[in-house]
């Protein structure tokens, strides 16, 4: 019997605390039977941005783009046995701090 694992995380690999609980697991999990598929909310171009001053029109624009991605993952989530969550589900408000939106 295998267990299938959804890792929601707020960052791509490049984000040391998505890759440190949840990208670096993906291997290891696997030698045990267990498939972990990982979902970002931001790609690695919106993350490249999140902490640079200033673009905030693209910033806002990656937020958005992310944000569908993650309805897309959530209506998937049936298919799996187990979902992890590293941080929230939906970062709005440190995200949109960060970036300099609010």
């Amino acid at each position: 019997m295998s267990l299938s694992v959804l890792a929601l995380v707020p960052y791509p690999a490049s984000g040391a605390s998505a890759r440190y609980r949840a990208y670096q697991m993906v291997e290891p999990l696997a030698a045990h039977g267990v498939r972990m598929e990982i979902r970002p909310l931001l790609d690695e171009q919106a993350f490249s941005l999140l902490y640079r001053p200033g673009a905030q029109a693209a910033k806002f624009a990656h937020l958005v783009r992310g944000c569908a991605r993650r309805w897309a993952h959530l209506a998937e989530a049936g298919r799996w046995d187990v979902a992890f969550v590293h941080r929230d589900v939906w970062p709005f408000f440190v995200l949109a701090t960060v970036s300099g939106l609010l």
